[in-house]
């Protein structure tokens, strides 16, 4: 008997290609715009979407039962809790290092697409800052570099650092001498750009900030009209059927 699954739409694109790549691999696929919790435990496997934000998880946890597979970006640590109870499996796709490292092209991509979008002047001949050498990080340095941009990496941690200076790019520990860049790619997860830092942009300098829940005062941004743009949900939005074929083999490989 063919595994049922149950695609939560929630306004992106990635779940709408993720349901048809289900139905092409055998699946029975339902297709749907709100999650109806009463409904939940009729299915084998619940694909939420990729970002969490407005998904109810106080409404569905007391709907899902033993043995189904639960897909999400990330999952409350409570709900986590309810499906070790009930004997369900939660997989949350931006924990897994195969996901992550795919979905990072997809980010970086989009990043650039971003600063193209909100920036006034060429990315080549230009100065990049990319902050944070992690896996959004170097893929984002490594396709700057290649568009003919000069990039700089801001990186505290002494391996990455040193993985960043291997690659070939320039790097600095402290954030100074701001003024020397026209694009800043922000990929860490914490406040980094404050009102300090801010201060010594040079005019028309754009921040795309890419770091899970910001790491831009985007207060201080509005008030001095410095161009800071948050981007959440990149591979979603720039390529999201690569996004839902990256989603797709991690599903079908963990809900066997």
């Amino acid at each position: 008997m063919e595994k049922t699954v149950l695609c939560i739409r929630n306004q992106d694109m990635r779940q709408e290609y993720l349901a048809e790549l289900m139905r092409e691999s055998g699946y029975e696929v339902c297709l749907q715009e709100k999650i109806e919790g009463q409904k939940i435990e009729t299915w084998d496997i619940i694909l939420l979407p990729v970002v969490t934000g407005e998904v109810p998880f106080e409404n569905i946890s007391g709907h899902i039962r033993a043995g189904q597979h639960i897909f999400a970006g990330t999952f409350p640590r409570t709900f986590q809790t309810v499906c070790r109870e009930k004997r369900a499996s939660c997989h949350a796709y931006m924990l897994e290092e195969e996901v992550a490292i795919k979905n990072a092209v997809a980010a970086a991509e989009g990043a650039i697409a971003e600063a193209i979008l909100n920036g006034k002047e060429n990315l080549q001949g230009g100065s990049s800052l990319v902050l944070g050498y992690g896996r959004c990080g170097s893929v984002l340095a490594d396709k700057l570099r290649g568009m003919g941009s000069t990039v700089t990496v801001y990186e505290k941690d002494p391996v990455r650092k040193t993985q960043a200076e291997v690659r070939g790019f320039s790097t600095v520990k402290e954030l100074e001498n701001m003024e020397n860049y026209k694009y800043l790619f922000q990929t860490i997860p914490k406040k980094i750009l404050d009102g300090k830092i801010l201060a010594q942009l040079r005019k028309n300098a754009v921040i795309i900030d890419i770091a899970s829940g910001g790491g831009v005062d985007y207060d201080y941004c509005r008030e001095h009209g410095i161009c800071a743009k948050l981007c959440p949900g990149l591979p979603g939005k720039y390529a999201p059927l690569s996004s839902a074929r990256i989603l797709a083999e991690y599903i079908v490989q963990k809900s066997k």
